[in-house]
């Protein structure tokens, strides 16, 4: 169960509290905290360096928003890899799944159709592979 009336932040609020204090005002069933849950999808993309801000410009316009609007992610970001060799073009899309169900869910109903997007736009042009990594603890900066 997601409670997408909580922002991340009031959700990882209530989440510190519980883990930190101990203390539970009234009972929510454990898989209610999806902060525990997370599964990372990863995309790594090779792109041709000629198609770079073309691409960039869709993925961050098009593809990503279409990506999120499909409900199974908490969050994205989208990086460039550093220190590559002369001419090499390569980015990651991090997505952050509220669960495995979520991120299987995406995978059966709405993968295919966004990578037959991407694929039909960049053919032959770029070379990805995605892998996917369970959270075992999400650590935060806490200012004194």
């Amino acid at each position: 169960m997601r409670w997408p009336f909580l922002g991340s932040k009031i959700r990882q609020f209530m989440l510190n509290s519980l883990f930190k204090f101990y203390l539970l005002p009234f009972e929510f069933p454990f898989s209610t905290f999806a902060a525990m849950e997370h599964i990372i999808y990863n995309v790594t993309v090779s792109l041709d360096p000629s198609i770079e801000q073309d691409w960039v410009n869709w993925m961050r316009t098009v593809h990503i928003p279409d990506v999120m609007a499909t409900g199974c992610f908490l969050e994205s970001r989208m990086s460039k890899m550093n220190n590559e060799e002369e001419g090499a073009c390569t980015y990651a899309m991090t997505y952050v799944a509220y669960s495995q169900n979520h991120l299987e869910d995406y995978q059966s109903n709405h993968a295919g159709r966004l990578q037959v997007e991407h694929k039909g736009k960049y053919e032959g042009r770029f070379a990805a592979f995605r892998s996917t990594l369970n959270v075992i603890q999400h650590f935060t900066h806490e200012e004194r």
